[in-house]
């Protein structure tokens, strides 16, 4: 098995730390939206793409990166 290398895990300041449960928040409010909604209404898709987005920013705040797939994966 390959082991992956981790970064030390980020040091956030008390503005990061405030940005961040703010982008926790607005998740979850675009989150309960989606499951009061059918995937019929005019707005889901806006919705949707504003989550990812969130998902994004709250994954480069906390020093995250994007998953790599491996080729044994691919298999």
């Amino acid at each position: 098995m390959v082991r992956i290398k981790q970064d030390p895990p980020k040091i956030l300041t008390s503005k990061e730390k405030a940005i961040l449960e703010a982008l926790y928040v607005k998740e979850d409010m675009l989150l309960e939206w989606l499951l009061e909604h059918s995937s019929d209404h005019p707005d889901y898709h806006t919705m949707t793409s504003r989550l990812h987005e969130n998902g994004i920013k709250i994954l480069r705040l906390e020093g995250g990166k994007a998953l790599e797939v491996n080729e044994d994966f691919r298999r």
